[in-house]
């Protein structure tokens, strides 16, 4: 079978307003300048999207932005590094994320609005779609809230038999960390999860 993309890519997309060199928000009624603030296009599966895209692969994204500046200006820099953005829908009632970053030195803070990203659910990914692309990279998994269909999907897309998996596991905000995901690796090709997510995940008869 002929695919069109190398990588779909399932997941949330933003826009990063970076403003480095900020030790201290000003107080109330206060305005303070800052030497230079950054735009990026954002989010952990739309950043995937791009780098894949960079590497010369044909990727496709599924997301939501708004009917907005920021979702024209995210659609332009996807067409431009030849991200297929088709699947990508513009939300009716939300407008696109937006996440200011305030960094220094030695740490970083964000604020946050979510937008149209929110509420992303394995339920909305076009099954039928995937099976055009070689891989599929899914992002989002936080445990209970999500598990049973992150293990139904995965369970679907394995079946298919032709298309191998990306897993990038996000932060589990219940803090309940749970071992059900034990159950999703066998479908899994490549797991992305860094050092405090393993250790919370390591079960004890495991260490």
């Amino acid at each position: 079978m002929q695919k069109q993309w190398d990588v779909y890519v399932y997941g949330d997309v933003n826009i990063d307003l970076v403003v480095p060199n900020v030790d201290a928000l000003p107080e109330p009624g206060i305005e303070e300048e800052v030497p230079v603030m950054e735009t990026f296009v954002g989010g952990g599966a739309a950043l995937f999207a791009l780098g894949i895209a960079k590497l010369g692969l044909k990727p496709a994204f599924q997301g939501s932005v708004g009917k907005d500046m920021y979702g024209a200006a995210i659609r332009e820099v996807f067409h431009t590094l030849g991200v297929d953005d088709r699947l990508l829908l513009d939300s009716r009632t939300k407008k696109t994320g937006i996440s200011i970053s305030f960094t220094t030195e030695k740490d970083r803070c964000f604020l946050t609005y979510r937008g149209a990203s929110e509420g992303l659910s394995l339920k909305h990914l076009r099954i039928d779609q995937v099976s055009g692309a070689r891989h599929i990279h899914v992002t989002g998994y936080e445990g209970v809230s999500n598990h049973a269909e992150y293990l139904e999907m995965l369970t679907k897309i394995h079946a298919l038999g032709n298309v191998s998996v990306s897993f990038d596991v996000g932060w589990d905000t219940t803090g309940v960390w749970n071992e059900g995901i034990f159950e999703l690796l066998p479908m899994i090709d490549v797991l992305f999860m860094n050092e405090t997510e393993c250790l919370h995940y390591t079960r004890s008869d495991d260490v």
